[in-house]
């Protein structure tokens, strides 16, 4: 028998190529996984910043431009859309991933807890604050295998079609 990575001789009744560390045993290997591609991604994202963006100019009309409720309001707004529907069970995702036909798990499957969503938003925030993570971000999801960015590998998280 042979490695399905590298091609190989296996040892007899071996868990792992000797040669590439490859997983020998359907069981240990990662299940096939089917990502979100890039343009439904990009579209989710526009989309949940039309939602977003106006639960924050909702804020400044009721509570003025610069009160304090407004600037409140404008930094967890978004906060909670976010992690909330990130994390909750029937969403998996944000309206705009839903409507983009995508949720976010984690690498296992199961769902985001609301800290573990918190903090890829807190991420997500960061690297676009920072226009070279927001780059680099795109980059991976473009350009590399599991399509994550930043902040989905930072909290070990994928975001995949429904």
């Amino acid at each position: 028998m042979f490695c399905d990575k590298c091609g190989a001789a296996l040892p007899p009744r071996g868990s792992f190529c000797l040669n590439c560390g490859a997983a020998t045993v359907p069981a240990l290997r990662e299940p096939a996984r089917a990502f979100a591609n890039p343009s439904a991604r990009i579209k989710a994202f526009l989309i949940d910043k039309l939602f977003v963006g106006s639960l924050v100019m909702l804020g400044i009309v009721v509570g003025g431009v610069l009160s304090p409720v407004a600037i409140a309001l404008a930094a967890v707004l978004p906060w909670l859309y976010y992690a909330g529907f990130d994390s909750a069970a029937s969403w998996q995702g944000t309206p705009g991933k839903a409507l983009s036909g995508l949720k976010v798990v984690r690498t296992g499957g199961e769902r985001l807890s609301f800290a573990r969503a918190s903090l890829r938003y807190l991420v997500k925030m960061i690297s676009l604050a920072i226009w070279v993570g927001a780059i680099v971000s795109l980059a991976l999801i473009a350009f590399t295998d599991r399509q994550q960015t930043l902040h989905d590998r930072f909290v070990d998280s994928w975001v995949v079609p429904k």
